[in-house]
């Protein structure tokens, strides 16, 4: 009887507050994003395992390359998630 592979998860490798936007996200240049230590430490876990998943992948072939990490900023929900991306070609 085959084994049953692990489910994997396929949206999003994880998630953490926002404890403090300044300035406004109204026309930044830049924005500092003030994070708690614990959940600074969610979001180094999740990074790291989006990092370790990219690792995996072949860089010699065409998805390898276009891989990449979605830092994805959500103000109306005051979150920070992490995410697969892709680039476009000479991006």
């Amino acid at each position: 009887m085959p084994k049953k592979e692990a489910a994997t998860k396929t949206f999003t490798f994880g998630a953490c507050k926002i404890a403090k936007v300044s300035p406004q996200p109204a026309d930044p240049a830049t924005l500092n994003i003030y994070v708690s230590f614990d959940e600074a430490l969610k979001l180094h876990v999740a990074m790291l395992e989006a990092v370790r998943t990219l690792n995996s992948y072949n860089r010699a072939k065409k998805e390898g390359k276009s891989s990449a990490v979605n830092v994805t900023v959500d103000f109306q929900k005051q979150r920070i998630r992490i995410n697969r991306g892709t680039l476009r070609p000479g991006s």
